[in-house]
């Protein structure tokens, strides 16, 4: 029987052509590192903030942070739009996978406020 290479490329390409719920998990693992999740966090919070602004949150050199940044808008965690010379990133609210809202936007996170009409659920 001849030897079939199987390779990151060749499961992942595919992916990208169909929804499934193995989409959800790149965006998962992607916020995995944690500058990722810090910017998301701040992102989401705060709204729209330039790249200068978020290599000052994650003290990262600008070239590492958009390294992040770019990951994640090709996952499509992140919309982005330039300005001049700043390029501005905002959550993606609505799952680029699925046509639906994201499940990240409703997710808390460790440090989030509750908000006083889901305080007692």
């Amino acid at each position: 029987m001849p030897k079939t290479t199987i390779t990151l490329r060749s499961i992942v390409r595919p992916l990208r052509s169909k929804a499934t719920p193995i989409k959800c998990a790149y965006c998962f693992k992607s916020l995995g590192i944690p500058a990722r999740i810090k910017m998301y966090h701040y992102l989401r919070g705060h709204g729209e903030a330039t790249v200068t602004r978020l290599v000052e949150l994650v003290k990262l050199t600008q070239p590492t942070v958009s390294y992040h940044l770019k990951e994640m808008r090709e996952l499509g965690l992140l919309t982005s739009r330039k300005s001049g010379k700043e390029v501005y990133y905002d959550v993606n609210e609505l799952c680029p996978h699925h046509e639906c809202e994201c499940i990240l936007t409703v997710i808390r996170f460790p440090g989030e406020g509750v908000s006083g009409s889901e305080a007692g659920k």
